[in-house]
Protein backbone atom coordinates (compact mmCIF):
# COMPACT_ATOMS: atom_id res chain seq x y z
CA UNK A 1 0.00 0.00 0.00
CA UNK A 2 1.22 3.51 -0.49
CA UNK A 3 2.01 5.58 2.08
CA UNK A 4 -1.34 7.24 2.98
CA UNK A 5 -3.11 8.74 5.79
CA UNK A 6 -6.31 9.71 6.92
CA UNK A 7 -7.86 12.73 8.17
CA UNK A 8 -11.15 12.39 10.24
CA UNK A 9 -12.99 15.56 10.03
CA UNK A 10 -15.06 15.78 13.52
CA UNK A 11 -14.71 20.15 13.98
CA UNK A 12 -18.12 20.66 12.74
CA UNK A 13 -20.55 22.90 15.33
CA UNK A 14 -23.96 20.45 14.24
CA UNK A 15 -26.14 22.81 14.25
CA UNK A 16 -28.90 21.20 12.76
CA UNK A 17 -28.42 18.40 15.15
CA UNK A 18 -28.67 20.79 17.90
CA UNK A 19 -26.04 19.07 20.70
CA UNK A 20 -22.56 17.80 20.53
CA UNK A 21 -23.19 15.14 17.80
CA UNK A 22 -19.50 13.57 17.94
CA UNK A 23 -20.30 12.29 21.63
CA UNK A 24 -23.56 11.00 21.33
CA UNK A 25 -23.28 7.34 21.69
CA UNK A 26 -24.71 4.48 20.45
CA UNK A 27 -24.68 1.20 22.43
CA UNK A 28 -22.68 3.33 24.66
CA UNK A 29 -19.38 4.61 22.27
CA UNK A 30 -19.45 7.87 20.97
CA UNK A 31 -20.28 8.44 17.50
CA UNK A 32 -16.56 9.82 16.71
CA UNK A 33 -14.95 6.47 18.77
CA UNK A 34 -16.89 4.44 16.30
CA UNK A 35 -15.70 5.72 12.94
CA UNK A 36 -12.11 6.25 14.34
CA UNK A 37 -11.92 2.48 15.23
CA UNK A 38 -12.73 1.60 11.71
CA UNK A 39 -10.01 4.26 10.48
CA UNK A 40 -7.67 2.91 12.86
CA UNK A 41 -7.68 -0.65 12.05
CA UNK A 42 -6.76 0.35 8.86
CA UNK A 43 -4.48 3.34 9.33
CA UNK A 44 -2.83 2.83 12.35
CA UNK A 45 -0.39 5.59 13.44
CA UNK A 46 -1.36 7.57 9.88
CA UNK A 47 -4.82 8.64 11.72
CA UNK A 48 -5.51 11.98 12.66
CA UNK A 49 -8.51 13.69 14.05
CA UNK A 50 -9.52 17.62 12.86
CA UNK A 51 -11.36 19.03 16.13
CA UNK A 52 -13.02 22.73 15.86
CA UNK A 53 -16.11 23.46 17.47
CA UNK A 54 -16.63 21.71 20.77
CA UNK A 55 -13.03 20.17 20.49
CA UNK A 56 -12.80 19.95 24.54
CA UNK A 57 -16.06 18.09 25.12
CA UNK A 58 -15.01 15.82 21.77
CA UNK A 59 -11.79 15.20 22.35
CA UNK A 60 -11.96 12.34 25.30
CA UNK A 61 -14.63 10.61 23.36
CA UNK A 62 -11.15 9.57 21.73
CA UNK A 63 -8.46 7.33 22.56
CA UNK A 64 -5.44 8.69 24.32
CA UNK A 65 -3.96 9.77 20.98
CA UNK A 66 0.04 11.92 20.42
CA UNK A 67 -0.84 15.20 20.20
CA UNK A 68 0.22 15.75 16.61
CA UNK A 69 -2.77 13.14 15.50
CA UNK A 70 -5.27 16.02 16.99
CA UNK A 71 -5.41 19.00 14.58
CA UNK A 72 -7.71 21.98 15.98
CA UNK A 73 -8.80 23.87 13.06
CA UNK A 74 -9.18 27.35 14.89
CA UNK A 75 -11.77 28.56 11.78
CA UNK A 76 -13.84 25.75 11.99
CA UNK A 77 -16.87 28.24 11.14
CA UNK A 78 -15.62 28.31 7.84
CA UNK A 79 -16.74 25.13 7.49
CA UNK A 80 -15.76 21.95 5.45
CA UNK A 81 -12.90 22.98 3.56
CA UNK A 82 -11.28 24.98 6.19
CA UNK A 83 -11.17 21.44 8.38
CA UNK A 84 -9.60 19.50 5.17
CA UNK A 85 -6.77 23.33 4.98
CA UNK A 86 -5.82 22.37 8.76
CA UNK A 87 -5.50 19.08 8.17
CA UNK A 88 -3.38 18.93 4.85
CA UNK A 89 -1.48 21.45 6.22
CA UNK A 90 -0.42 19.91 9.59
CA UNK A 91 0.25 16.83 7.42
CA UNK A 92 2.52 18.26 4.64
CA UNK A 93 5.83 17.92 6.27
CA UNK A 94 5.43 14.32 6.51
CA UNK A 95 5.55 13.03 2.50
CA UNK A 96 2.38 10.93 2.29
CA UNK A 97 2.14 9.84 -1.09
CA UNK A 98 -2.38 10.43 -0.85
CA UNK A 99 -4.44 10.96 2.00
CA UNK A 100 -7.52 9.98 2.90
CA UNK A 101 -10.94 12.40 4.10
CA UNK A 102 -13.48 11.11 6.05
CA UNK A 103 -16.55 12.06 7.96
CA UNK A 104 -17.15 11.45 11.50
CA UNK A 105 -20.61 11.07 11.06
CA UNK A 106 -21.09 8.57 8.40
CA UNK A 107 -21.57 5.43 10.48
CA UNK A 108 -22.50 3.24 8.14
CA UNK A 109 -19.25 2.89 6.29
CA UNK A 110 -17.37 -0.35 7.26
CA UNK A 111 -13.94 -1.10 7.09
CA UNK A 112 -14.60 -3.36 3.93
CA UNK A 113 -15.84 0.34 2.45
CA UNK A 114 -12.92 1.66 3.24
CA UNK A 115 -10.84 -0.51 2.04
CA UNK A 116 -12.33 -0.84 -1.07
CA UNK A 117 -11.48 2.72 -2.01
CA UNK A 118 -7.98 2.52 -0.83
CA UNK A 119 -7.69 -0.71 -3.20
CA UNK A 120 -8.14 1.37 -6.22
CA UNK A 121 -5.68 3.79 -5.28
CA UNK A 122 -2.36 4.44 -7.86
CA UNK A 123 -0.35 7.94 -7.62
CA UNK A 124 -1.94 10.64 -9.61
CA UNK A 125 -6.00 9.53 -9.52
CA UNK A 126 -8.80 10.92 -7.18
CA UNK A 127 -10.39 7.70 -5.12
CA UNK A 128 -14.00 8.90 -3.88
CA UNK A 129 -17.36 7.35 -2.22
CA UNK A 130 -20.09 7.43 -4.89
CA UNK A 131 -23.85 7.51 -3.44
CA UNK A 132 -26.88 9.51 -3.87
CA UNK A 133 -26.14 9.98 -7.48
CA UNK A 134 -22.89 12.01 -6.67
CA UNK A 135 -19.42 11.58 -5.48
CA UNK A 136 -18.27 12.31 -1.93
CA UNK A 137 -16.47 11.13 0.99
CA UNK A 138 -14.97 9.26 2.14
CA UNK A 139 -12.47 10.34 -0.75
CA UNK A 140 -8.27 10.16 -1.43
CA UNK A 141 -6.32 12.95 -2.70
CA UNK A 142 -3.19 11.99 -4.52
CA UNK A 143 -0.08 14.51 -2.92
CA UNK A 144 -0.48 16.40 -6.10
CA UNK A 145 -4.00 17.74 -4.66
CA UNK A 146 -1.96 18.56 -1.48
CA UNK A 147 -1.21 22.52 -2.47
CA UNK A 148 -4.88 23.19 -3.71
CA UNK A 149 -6.46 21.47 -0.53
CA UNK A 150 -4.65 23.19 1.65
CA UNK A 151 -6.21 26.82 0.59
CA UNK A 152 -9.63 25.57 0.75
CA UNK A 153 -11.77 27.53 2.95
CA UNK A 154 -15.26 26.94 2.38
CA UNK A 155 -18.28 24.85 3.42
CA UNK A 156 -18.00 22.78 0.07
CA UNK A 157 -15.08 20.81 0.80
CA UNK A 158 -13.28 19.37 -2.09
CA UNK A 159 -16.32 19.07 -3.96
CA UNK A 160 -15.12 20.87 -7.07
CA UNK A 161 -12.28 18.12 -7.42
CA UNK A 162 -14.50 15.75 -7.25
CA UNK A 163 -16.64 16.89 -9.79
CA UNK A 164 -13.50 17.04 -12.46
CA UNK A 165 -14.85 14.86 -15.37
CA UNK A 166 -10.84 13.52 -15.62
CA UNK A 167 -8.51 12.06 -12.73
CA UNK A 168 -11.22 11.06 -10.32
CA UNK A 169 -12.55 7.67 -10.09
CA UNK A 170 -15.83 7.07 -7.98
CA UNK A 171 -16.95 3.99 -6.32
CA UNK A 172 -20.49 3.16 -5.51
CA UNK A 173 -20.61 3.11 -1.73
CA UNK A 174 -24.11 2.60 -0.49
CA UNK A 175 -23.31 3.20 3.07
CA UNK A 176 -22.14 6.41 2.62
CA UNK A 177 -25.17 8.44 2.04
CA UNK A 178 -26.23 7.83 5.63
CA UNK A 179 -24.94 10.43 8.19
CA UNK A 180 -26.39 11.46 11.25
CA UNK A 181 -27.25 15.45 10.48
CA UNK A 182 -30.41 15.30 12.75
CA UNK A 183 -31.56 13.78 16.49
CA UNK A 184 -33.79 11.58 14.05
CA UNK A 185 -31.40 10.36 12.56
CA UNK A 186 -29.40 8.94 15.58
CA UNK A 187 -32.68 7.88 16.25
CA UNK A 188 -33.03 6.03 13.51
CA UNK A 189 -30.08 4.50 13.42
CA UNK A 190 -29.93 3.16 17.16
CA UNK A 191 -33.63 1.74 16.31
CA UNK A 192 -32.00 -0.55 13.69
CA UNK A 193 -28.44 -1.31 15.06
CA UNK A 194 -29.04 -0.84 18.95
CA UNK A 195 -28.17 -3.90 20.50
CA UNK A 196 -29.97 -2.83 23.62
Amino acid sequence: MANIACLLLAAGQARRFGDVKQIQTVDGTALIRIVYDRLAGIFGTDLYVVLGANATQVAPALPPLPANHIIYNQDWASGMGASIAAGIKSLQHLNYDAIMIALADQIAITTDDYTRLIDKLDDKTIICARYNDRCGAPAIFPAQHFEYLAKLNNDAGARDLLKQETGVIAVPVASAAIDIDTMDDLARWKAQHSMT
